[in-house]
């Protein structure tokens, strides 16, 4: 009953943490999602700002006759040509300072992802000692019901073919004789009396051996729920972990190709 509650408290927590990292991670992308667009209509309004100046520029150059006054706009011009081109070259430089930043980032994030590999693979081994705990649990159980009905255990296997479903009988085959079956042959011609007291005794035997394999089984159910709850939330942690990383290295790849859009378009400006 306490691990039944233990179960179910460890299953709240989860659905409650899903719960709470799909609401926050609605909050981030809508954020995101204003931010882009934001940021996009900015860029958009001065870069069609500084497009309409150019174009204004350009035209009072043609407009102006030859002279000092059109030598005046050319220096302007070519100083404008000139600043506009350290900010580019300032730009694209930090531009590429920040690729090798987020590429530096996705690698680090890979590595991680790489650990996390690693422990999955642990806990899936550990998770076979539950499988075999779970296979010992069957034995024990066989081997008790054996007990219990007086029939001796296969001593190749030394946990017998299993009950049948039907009648009270033992089984056919090999590990099929009983324990009463045992004693009488052992005592063969010995006086009915000393028969009896025989076969008490190994019942009393036979039930203090299903007892200890009774008790046995409890620790052992007890011990495979304590540690399939423990995997279960090692398991739930890492694949939270393994989520929040693959989310960071989405949004480095996406920022990574928006970087490097930027980059090309401003190479082709500055061409």
């Amino acid at each position: 009953e306490r691990l039944e509650r233990v179960r179910r408290l460890g299953e709240a927590a989860m659905l409650i943490q899903s719960a709470y990292r799909m609401h926050a991670e609605r909050r981030k992308y809508a954020q995101w999602r204003v931010n882009s667009f934001g940021a996009n209509e900015i860029q958009r309004v001065y870069r069609g700002h500084l497009a309409r100046k150019e174009a204004r520029r350009k035209r009072h150059w043609e407009a102006t006759p030859a002279g000092p006054e059109r030598v005046k706009l050319g220096l302007g011009l070519i100083e404008d040509a000139r600043v506009k081109f350290e900010l580019q070259k300032h730009e694209l430089d930090a531009l590429h300072k920040a690729q090798e930043k987020a590429e530096q980032r996705v690698s680090h994030i890979h590595s991680q992802l790489r650990d996390a590999e690693g422990e999955v693979a642990v806990l899936e081994r550990e998770m076979a000692e539950v499988d075999q705990i779970e296979a010992d649990i069957s034995q024990m159980g066989r081997r008790r019901d054996l007990l219990q009905r007086g029939i001796i255990a296969d001593e190749a296997g030394k946990d017998g073919p299993p009950p049948s479903g039907g009648g009270g009988g033992p089984p056919a085959g090999a590990g099929g004789r009983t324990y009463e079956e045992e004693v009488r042959a052992r005592l063969k011609g010995r006086p009915d009396g000393e028969v009896a007291a025989a076969l008490e005794g190994q019942e009393v035997r036979n039930k203090a051996r299903a007892h200890a394999l009774e008790m046995q089984l409890r620790l052992k159910r007890a011990e495979r729920e304590r540690k399939r709850a423990e995997l279960e939330t090692e398991f739930a942690a890492v694949h939270q972990e393994v989520a929040v990383k693959q989310s960071s290295l989405k949004r480095l790849e996406e920022s990574i190709a928006d970087m490097e859009a930027t980059r090309l378009r401003k190479e082709r400006e500055f061409a």
